[in-house]
């Protein structure tokens, strides 16, 4: 694989969520200085002081994981979602473009509405969530300002880690919980050990030549292989836990998404398209969902069995 100077700063935003959490695990033996601050050295709903961080530490190439991301809350507190998802990303934008550097910027399925999945990187777009049109505007105003910009869609992250729904419902599970869990949205999934994977991935090929020319477009989907819905993954998650604890007493219910009480609306269809062959062209097979969900189980059950 072709080289290049490894003498880089990265600065990474959001780095203690779940995908940060694996980068910075992934990236310790690498020759590339990433920087990881926390909320308190940059926080993006303080969007006057991020120009003067960015300054400060003279990054090479953003990656910004750092969103709002409570769906349902974000009908509630749409400002803070806004000076989040949407205006600190203009800002780094800007920093970005001033700099000439690139930035990577996550998104999310929620930018596509009620049309019919799975939807491919440049559809139509139409979030019918407070959420989704936050990350949406933020799509847009990026590519405008900092035509040196990555855009990588994600959908329905998760690990062992932080809050997300493998992580609750497996909980539920293990308490023996009844659960009522929808089944009429089609989903894809997002494992976050993958996703820091695919970071590596894009920021070796952007070094190369200082810039994403290497796809052809400022837009790229990643999720697991495989279409699901939620009911589906819940199944999947109590057979694995009932494989390990025959004694548990769990039970699971599929309702419809109307019958789920919820601020926010959700599309009942946000699958994306993934270019597998063009992951395959870089080295890279992208493992099914399944099978990252039962890794994610068993080392909950793991981490359940030292509680004791």
């Amino acid at each position: 694989m072709e080289k290049y100077n490894p003498n880089k700063v990265i600065l990474v935003t959001g780095g203690s969520g779940q995908i940060g959490i694996d980068l910075k695990a992934i990236s310790k033996d690498k020759e590339i200085n990433f920087l990881f601050p926390s909320s308190s050295e940059l926080d993006l709903s303080k969007n006057s002081l991020i120009a003067d961080y960015c300054n400060k530490v003279h990054p090479d190439l953003i990656i910004n994981l750092g969103a709002y991301t409570n769906v349902d809350n974000a009908e509630v507190e749409k400002e803070k979602a806004l000076l989040v998802n949407h205006s600190a990303v203009k800002e780094l934008g800007n920093f970005c473009f001033d700099n000439k550097i690139g930035i990577i910027h996550f998104s999310t399925d929620y930018v596509f509405g009620n049309s019919k999945g799975p939807h491919k990187a440049n559809d139509i777009k139409s979030p019918i969530n407070h959420y989704g049109l936050s990350k949406n505007y933020s799509e847009d105003d990026l590519i405008k300002i900092n035509p040196n910009s990555l855009i990588v869609r994600l959908a329905s992250v998760f690990s062992d880690k932080g809050e997300n729904f493998v992580k609750t419902i497996s909980n539920l599970i293990l308490d023996n919980k009844q659960i009522n869990v929808v089944s009429d949205q089609k989903i894809s999934l997002t494992y976050a050990g993958d996703v820091a994977t695919i970071i590596m991935l894009l920021i070796h090929f952007y070094f190369l030549k200082n810039n994403f020319k290497f796809l052809n477009s400022n837009f790229i989907h990643f999720t697991n292989n495989g279409y699901t819905d939620w009911f589906s993954v819940a199944k999947l998650i109590q057979s694995e836990i009932k494989n390990s604890k025959d004694n548990n007493q769990s039970t699971l219910s599929n309702i419809l998404s109307k019958d789920w009480d919820s601020k926010a609306k959700r599309p009942l269809d946000s699958r994306l398209y993934v270019d597998n062959n063009w992951f395959k062209s870089k080295g890279m097979v992208i493992p099914r969902w399944e099978t990252r969900v039962k890794k994610v189980v068993s080392s909950i059950l793991l981490n359940s069995k030292k509680e004791f």
